[in-house]
């Protein structure tokens, strides 16, 4: 049986396959039972008509009304009567994908679920880098393996650039190994030049780490990620287990726990390391078509360790005080961001809490402390360009007009290479705290033109009166 497809999480269509092992000619229908215990009927969208004795056939079955659909997470009842007599019936149970209501585990890792409208396995993304018109298929049978597996397809490539395809999920960083299905391609990950990479991608903190097959294990370096190479074999299937948090550890990643928010779980709210799990391939300088596959990725659903967790919060107390500050500047209390963060940088002086705490001290007006931590991020290059943005108000305020225009201008130099309409507003930030320093140099020429520019681009961002801009815009300044 599948796909399954689904519409905001509820499945409305099903293929599957029904065989007729009765004495009679049997004519097949469905129902479903799903949240209630009434059977709802589904109709035949393909499929035979009827199937004669020890025949089988394949059938594609949908809701008929939004009723009949069942969700995902909780699975199904389908029940087949073989006739207009209900005494000769067979019934399935359509299991859900109880992965996806836990946030630590891999959700519908088995592609099951596929959603029809953005054509990708529900839960997950698609990810293309240069390779327009690549995809990614619904799951598909690959040399009689028992497990179904995604299609990866590249189509041919009028140049030899590269290109990158890949199915993403977010989920915090699991604490136990996930098992890995993978197919390595003839081609993959021959070093140290390979026209074709496939593995894992794991994003943490917007930093890549790659876990690639091949013919041995090691790491190293490829293209400016570190990575960790399995051993598998070549164009057969293999299983592998992962411990991904040892790995990144590995890797050279410093793994800590923040306050974050989880695209399927937003009304959490505790520390977690939530990282980007992808299953990627990337071509370089291949012109013709590619495909490759990769099947399960799944992970234990398993009750949270008491002992490991109040171990976890002896050893790393700075977690708490990370996700106790975000919270209260969230709320706008500054003060009180500022001090859990100081405590968090005391005891871990880390670039990532070195940025928060210098969020937290600009808003409290700690002016000097918070120009220290943003020097800090931004000489271990930790949220760049947003951390030159905060280094540039903090130098303003102290009033270091030079050091305040070197780190604004590094940073409209970051956003503008960039180019992401959702950093409109940081740009138009930067150019305002551009315009500050000018004004208080009296350059009032430049400060049209900065003033001009972010207008032009943020419409929406409106000077605070009495702002040091306005002596400028109405002529009571002159250079």
């Amino acid at each position: 049986m599948g796909p399954l497809y689904v519409v905001h999480e509820n499945v409305y269509r099903m293929r599957l396959v029904v065989a007729n092992r009765t004495a009679a000619r049997a004519d097949p229908r469905f129902w479903v039972v799903g949240g209630s215990t009434q059977p709802l009927p589904w109709k035949v969208e393909a499929g035979p008509t009827a199937l004669e004795p020890g025949e089988s056939g394949r059938f594609t079955i949908a809701a008929i009304v939004p009723t009949a659909e069942f969700n995902l997470t909780r699975g199904a009842r389908l029940m087949v009567a073989l006739g207009a007599s209900y005494d000769l019936r067979s019934g399935v149970l359509v299991e859900g994908d109880a992965a996806s209501r836990n946030p630590d585990a891999v959700p519908n890792g088995a592609f099951r679920y596929w959603e029809t409208e953005a054509d990708r396995p529900a839960f997950w993304g698609i990810v293309r880098e240069g390779a327009d018109g690549a995809s990614v298929q619904p799951p598909v049978a690959v040399d009689s393996d028992p497990d179904a597996a995604l299609e990866f397809r590249f189509p041919p490539a009028a140049g030899r650039s590269t290109r990158l395809l890949a199915c993403d999920t977010q989920l915090p960083l699991p604490d136990h190994p996930i098992e890995v299905r993978v197919r390595l391609p003839a081609a993959a990950n021959r070093f140290p030049d390979p026209p074709l990479v496939y593995g894992l991608r794991v994003v943490l903190d917007e930093k890549p780490y790659l876990v690639l097959f091949g013919d041995r294990d090691e790491t190293g370096w490829l293209e400016r990620a570190p990575y960790r190479m399995v051993k598998a074999p070549r164009e057969r299937w293999s299983s592998h287990s992962l411990d991904l948090g040892p790995t990144l550890v590995q890797l050279g990643a410093t793994v800590g726990r923040t306050r974050q928010r989880l695209e399927r779980f937003p009304n959490l709210d505790y520390p977690v390391a939530a990282i980007r799990l992808q299953l990627m391939v990337s071509t370089n300088r291949l012109p013709d078509p590619v495909i490759a596959w990769f099947g399960p990725v799944t992970s234990r659903i398993r009750r949270p360790d008491p002992e490991r967790m109040a171990d976890r919060a002896v050893r790393t107390p700075w977690e708490l005080d990370l996700w106790s500050g975000a919270r209260n500047f969230e709320l706008r209390n500054f003060e009180k961001a500022f001090d859990d963060l100081t405590r968090a940088v005391a005891a871990n002086p880390c670039a990532r809490n070195q940025y928060a705490l210098g969020e937290a001290a600009l808003w409290a007006g700690h002016l000097a402390r918070s120009r220290d931590a943003f020097r800090v991020a931004v000489a271990a290059g930790h949220e760049l360009p947003l951390a030159y943005k905060g280094l540039g108000w903090a130098c303003y305020g102290l009033g270091d007009d030079a050091g305040a225009l070197e780190a604004f201008r590094m940073a409209y130099g970051l956003l503008e290479s960039r180019a992401s309409d959702s950093d409109r507003l940081h740009v138009a930030d930067v150019l305002k705290g551009m315009a500050y320093v000018h004004a208080r140099r009296r350059e009032c020429r430049r400060v049209l033109e900065l003033v001009a520019t972010m207008e032009a681009l943020a419409p929406d961002l409106l000077l605070p009166p009495g702002n040091p801009v306005e002596p400028c815009r109405t002529g009571q300044v002159e250079e």
